[in-house]
């Protein structure tokens, strides 16, 4: 089965929302902070069949895209590469790109 033909994983993207949440609370005011609003950056870049083995296959230009992304939705400069690379990393650690989530 295709990416896209599998539906979404809601518990998945419950996880990565969460994870990028905390990823950025440190830079973003927290009022600003929500699951939606971690999730709109990342499928404007990634798009909506984003699973954990596209997240573990990110290059290091995607990476940047992630991070250009999230400072314009957040209109925060702030936002470091290492701040995606924890969002995404603490959600790999949930959501196994090997159990095809």
């Amino acid at each position: 089965m295709d990416n896209k033909d599998r539906p979404m994983n809601i518990d998945f993207v419950s996880a990565i929302c969460k994870e990028f949440c905390e990823a950025l609370s440190d830079v973003v005011l927290l009022e600003a902070l929500s699951p939606q609003e971690c999730w709109e950056p990342l499928i404007n870049v990634l798009g909506k069949d984003v699973d954990a083995k596209t997240l573990a296959d990110l290059t290091n230009e995607q990476i940047e895209q992630l991070r250009v992304a999230y400072a314009s939705w957040f209109e925060n400069d702030t936002i470091t590469t290492d701040q995606i690379k924890t969002g995404i990393s603490r959600t790999l650690v949930r959501w196994s790109p090997v159990s095809g989530t």
